[in-house]
């Protein structure tokens, strides 16, 4: 099938096999899919080499909008993956029980520098240092340090004085 314009079909489209590259030539031509209502449900910005999911004009290589957030855009130091929203904005990781579900960030010849994350069975936050688990939040508030090479150890509980934080 060859086409010098616009290739327009109505009704169901099949094709079986084989491999779909668009834009072999690497022109600058942007690719759109839009949804029942939304019509910029997945876009890829030719231009910029960015994908944008609810958005034309995504900030990074992968930006997921639901609603604008106003005028701002992505620092450069950190836009990688853009979440945004004009309302209460998040991401959700859901793991099985009794498992974790962590953010890891590492380097060249690290891959493990620093995390943290949730653990479902133990219900406790932890945050750690080159696979070590430095701090941990259980599931009464309390917080507590690994102890260090030196042997000290920190630990952050409520009490029930007037001070609203009691030291050991």
């Amino acid at each position: 099938l060859t086409t010098d314009g616009a290739l327009t079909a109505t009704g169901d489209i099949s094709f079986d096999g084989g491999t779909f590259v668009f834009n072999e030539s690497g022109a600058d031509k942007d690719f759109r899919i839009e949804g029942d209502s939304q019509a910029n449900l997945f876009v890829a910005d030719a231009s910029t080499d960015r994908i944008g999911i609810g958005t034309a004009a995504p900030d990074g290589p992968l930006h997921i909008m639901s609603a604008s957030a106003g005028t701002v855009t992505a620092d450069s130091n950190a836009d990688e993956f853009v979440i945004e929203g004009s309302a209460n904005t998040g991401m959700t990781i859901l793991s099985g029980s009794g498992q974790a579900g962590v953010i890891v960030f590492g380097r060249e010849n690290n891959n493990n520098l620093g995390q943290f994350g949730y653990h479902q069975g133990l219900q406790h936050f932890t945050w750690g240092i080159d696979t070590a688990q430095q701090l941990l939040l259980d599931v009464n508030g309390k917080i507590s340090q690994t102890k260090s090479a030196d042997g000290d150890a920190f630990l952050l509980t409520a009490n029930s004085g007037s001070a609203p934080y009691g030291f050991h």
